[in-house]
């Protein structure tokens, strides 16, 4: 486990870690479910993009087709 130390502003912004934590996460603690928030957001996000998990080899990525590149995504 390696610790990711944002503040309230930065993890408002989507963050590509966002998509690991979806995938494997287990919240420790999570004062006033600020980061329950933020992944129910990117899940909408992510439906929203028609993102999908797709296996390539040995290792799964994700495929965003409704989204533009280097584009800064506001969650809060």
């Amino acid at each position: 486990m390696t610790p990711v130390i944002l503040t309230k502003d930065e993890a408002n912004f989507f963050n590509p870690l966002y998509l690991s934590i979806l995938q494997n996460k287990i919240i420790i603690y999570d004062k006033n479910n600020f980061i329950q928030n933020i992944l129910k957001k990117t899940e909408k996000l992510l439906k929203e993009w028609g993102a999908k998990r797709e296996s390539v080899g040995s290792s799964e990525v994700w495929i965003v087709r409704k989204r533009k590149p280097l584009e800064v995504t506001r969650l809060g």
